[in-house]
């Protein structure tokens, strides 16, 4: 899902180790369905994933595509990125 924007989730691939990527998708689809079943039990029109205050200084912000093409280098500035998890 995505930072302070509701109801939007996306599945992103990756490049090497494909034996993984088929798992990967597949358990971030299943996460994905599981909250809009939780949603449609509970009524729920909006689901706003964020992160608290404290939360934010204590993890670390990377690319979420970890490509080193140049176009991927280029856009890195405005492309989504995704966090370590907190420490």
């Amino acid at each position: 899902m995505v930072q302070d924007l509701p109801n939007a989730a996306f599945v992103v691939s990756y490049v090497g180790a494909p034996w993984t990527l088929g798992v990967d998708a597949t358990a971030q689809l299943e996460l994905i369905s599981r909250l809009l079943t939780q949603m449609e039990k509970e009524d729920a029109g909006v689901a706003v994933p964020g992160l608290g205050r404290e939360d934010w200084r204590n993890i670390k912000m990377m690319p979420m595509l970890r490509l080193t093409s140049t176009d991927v280098q280029k856009g890195k500035d405005v492309l989504p990125m995704t966090g370590d998890g907190t420490k």
